[in-house]
């Protein structure tokens, strides 16, 4: 489809097309403030992947190490769930090959059904919460391989 302009020139159809939708929706999308929306986050929302890493190491850590009981252990499983499962995208933000993210994600699965289980498993629950420590043993060493192959964190410079 070649449409004319007023003087009299050809336009390609998907440049009228993609003037069309431009036209109606504006250019850009609605103004975002990052600042504001980095509030709208949970406090428990890691910022980076590696970040991420260490709080599921230390979340499980504290969920496995049988200090924590009733309400307690339930939002610590609730929060360490989210921080799993928000670790597929936190590690698509790093130089991960697609290979390296496929394990992180295959192993924040995993980790994340176990979680799950914990949480509907009832009477079960004793049994369920000795799988834990070697789903998340087995999950923490692909974590820590995959961040193994990222750069050094770079210290932000310090203002005089």
């Amino acid at each position: 489809m070649v449409m004319k302009c007023q003087r009299g020139c050809a336009i390609p159809g998907a440049t009228v097309l993609i003037l069309a939708v431009v036209m109606a929706g504006g250019c850009a999308g609605p103004a975002v403030d990052h600042e504001e929306d980095a509030h709208a986050l949970p406090e428990h929302h890691p910022r980076t992947f590696r970040r991420a890493v260490v709080e599921i190491g230390h979340r499980g850590g504290v969920l496995t190490s049988g200090r924590l009981e009733g309400p307690q252990w339930e939002l610590q499983r609730r929060q360490l769930l989210d921080v799993v499962r928000w670790l597929p995208e936190l590690a698509a933000d790093t130089e991960l090959g697609r290979r390296d993210w496929e394990r992180v994600n295959d192993a924040a699965g995993t980790l994340a059904r176990e979680l799950e289980s914990l949480a509907n498993a009832g009477e079960q629950a004793a049994s369920r919460q000795k799988t834990l420590p070697t789903t998340l043993a087995d999950a923490m060493k692909t974590l820590a391989d995959a961040d193994a192959l990222l750069p050094p964190d770079i210290p932000p410079e310090e203002k005089p």
